[in-house]
């Protein structure tokens, strides 16, 4: 029921050439709306406000993260935000510490994004999403969520990669990044990190990265800090 959920989302999604969907957990509200003042280019999280939409439950220890690719290269972030208040006032947990390198014009699911905190069953929390596209520009989206211990990551039939790709920045120095972690199209991303770790290859794009695009890296540390502190 879950996977015919999910890929009736992605089917519905009318995708422009530079914006994203978060299909799981699920967004907020729909930035990409013309009927609404959304706008993916608003940080933190498009405009929309907190607890606006439904909220997911995910596991304590990480989840699941699926996306509809705008732009065929990306750099992702992922941050986390606890609720304080009633409402989430900033992202300051990197569930992403290297930048990720997103490939392709397709649906991407990372299987496990670890939370390595120690957490109270039923925390209200929010994931915010961060491209940054080929231009240096940073889009936005976030999805709420109940971290419980109830909660599991999506199956392998539920997260799979079709014509997307990512893949884990180890060096940027130099414009010499190294990449890891690649994962093909017919299966899903299993642990992020844990896979990185396993095998080191270089992206498909690799060789049409121009030294101009790379060089928006430098201002990834600086994207990150600003969506994290806000």
């Amino acid at each position: 029921m879950l996977s015919k959920s999910i890929l009736a989302l992605t089917a519905a999604v009318g995708l422009s050439s530079a914006h994203y969907t978060v299909v799981y957990p699920e967004w907020r509200g729909d930035s990409l709306d013309a009927e609404t003042n959304y706008t993916q280019w608003d940080r933190p999280c498009a405009g929309v406000a907190y607890g606006a939409g439904n909220r997911t439950d995910w596991p304590l220890e990480g989840g699941s993260l699926k996306v509809a690719l705008g732009h065929d290269f990306n750099y992702a972030f992922v941050n986390l935000g606890l609720e304080e208040n009633g409402t989430v006032a900033n992202f300051n947990i990197s569930l992403t510490p290297q930048p990720l390198n997103t490939t392709g014009h397709g649906t991407l699911c990372l299987r496990h994004l670890p939370v390595s905190l120690n957490l109270t069953d039923d925390t209200n929390a929010s994931i915010q999403v961060v491209m940054v596209g080929p231009s240096g520009n940073a889009m936005y989206n976030c999805a709420d969520i109940r971290l419980t211990s109830s909660a599991e990551v999506l199956s392998e039939d539920d997260c799979t990669n079709e014509d997307a790709d990512s893949y884990v920045i180890e060096d940027q120095e130099g414009f010499n990044a190294t990449s890891t972690g690649g994962h093909g199209d017919d299966h899903g991303s299993g642990t992020e990190t844990e896979d990185a770790a396993a095998s080191t290859s270089a992206p498909p794009s690799a060789a049409g990265i121009t030294a101009a695009s790379m060089s928006t890296v430098f201002g990834l540390g600086l994207a990150a800090a600003v969506a994290m502190a806000l």
